[in-house]
C-alpha cells in the first residue's frame, strides 16, 4: 500500500491551477475539444438510453476520467497524447477493480440525488410544504460526493491503489487538508461557467475540459506523487507517436 503524504497548498494556488490548465490547453487545443465531446455525447446518448445507459455510463465515467488525467499528466510534463489515450485506464488491471468500485458509488449517488430532487420538485409544484430534512441531506451528500470523486479517480489511477478504503481516506483528507484553496478553485470554476452564458454555453466547450485539466494540477501539486517519465523502447527512437509511458515511485 502506498504512503502518500498531502502537501497544504496556499490558496492563490488555484489561480495558478487554472491558469496553467490554459496554457496547457492551447497546446493541443484538437485534442482536449475532441476528448470533451466524446465524453459529452457519451453521458447523451447514455442518458437516451433511459436507466441502463445511466448505469452504464457511471460505472465506465471514472475510467474516462482518469484516461483525461492521464493526458493532462502528460502535456504537463511537455510530452504531445494522441486521442485513443484517453481509453488507457481501461487496459490498467491494477486500478480496473477500484475504478468500477468509484463508478458503483457514483451510481448510488445519482440515484439518490434523483429521487430526493424528484420528489421534492413534485412537493414545490403541487404546492405542498417540501422536505426540509431530505433537502439538507442532499446538500450534505452532494458535499461528502464532490469531495470525494474530486481527488478518488487520480488517487486510484496514480498511484494504482486497489484499495477504495484508502482511495476514500486520501481524497477526503487531501480536500480537508486545503479547504481554501479549494473553496477558491470551486468559486473560479463557477465563475467560469457562468461566464460561458454570454456565449450561449458555447464557451463550455473551452471551459469544461480546462477545468477538467486544472484538476489533475491541484491533485499533482497537494498530493505530489513523484512521476517519472519512461520512454518505450522502440527501434524508431524517432517515432513517438504512441508516447511515453509514466510509473511512479512512491
Amino acid at each position: 500500500m502506498n504512503n502518500i503524504q498531502i502537501h497544504k497548498v496556499a490558496p492563490q494556488r488555484a489561480f495558478y491551477w487554472i491558469s496553467r490548465a490554459w496554457d496547457l490547453f492551447k497546446l493541443q487545443t484538437g485534442l482536449w475539444m475532441l476528448s470533451f465531446f466524446f465524453i459529452y455525447f457519451l453521458s447523451l446518448f447514455a442518458a437516451s438510453l433511459g436507466n441502463v445507459g445511466m448505469i452504464a455510463f457511471s460505472l465506465l465515467n471514472p475510467f474516462l476520467m482518469a484516461g483525461f488525467y492521464h493526458l493532462a499528466f502528460k502535456a504537463d510534463n511537455g510530452v504531445n497524447s494522441e486521442f485513443m489515450e484517453l481509453f488507457t485506464a481501461f487496459s490498467d488491471v491494477r486500478v480496473r477493480g477500484v475504478l468500477l468500485q468509484i463508478g458503483f458509488i457514483g451510481l448510488l449517488y445519482t440515484f439518490f440525488f434523483s429521487q430526493i430532487s424528484t420528489e421534492a420538485a413534485e412537493q414545490f409544484i403541487d404546492g405542498k410544504e417540501v422536505n426540509g430534512e431530505a433537502l439538507i441531506t442532499l446538500v450534505f451528500a452532494s458535499i461528502l460526493y464532490q469531495m470525494f470523486f474530486f481527488f478518488a479517480v487520480p488517487v486510484a489511477y496514480f498511484f494504482h491503489e486497489r484499495s477504495l478504503l484508502f482511495v476514500i481516506k486520501y481524497a477526503f483528507l487531501a480536500c480537508l487538508s486545503n479547504p481554501l484553496a479549494l473553496t477558491l478553485f470551486g468559486l473560479l470554476a463557477f465563475l467560469l461557467s457562468m461566464a460561458t452564458i454570454f456565449t450561449l454555453f458555447l464557451a463550455m466547450i473551452v471551459v469544461s475540459p480546462m477545468l477538467m485539466i486544472s484538476v489533475y494540477l491541484a491533485f499533482n501539486d497537494i498530493l505530489k506523487p513523484e512521476f517519472e517519465i519512461e520512454h518505450k523502447a522502440d527501434d524508431n527512437d524517432d517515432d513517438q507517436g504512441s508516447g511515453p509511458d509514466f510509473k511512479i515511485e512512491a
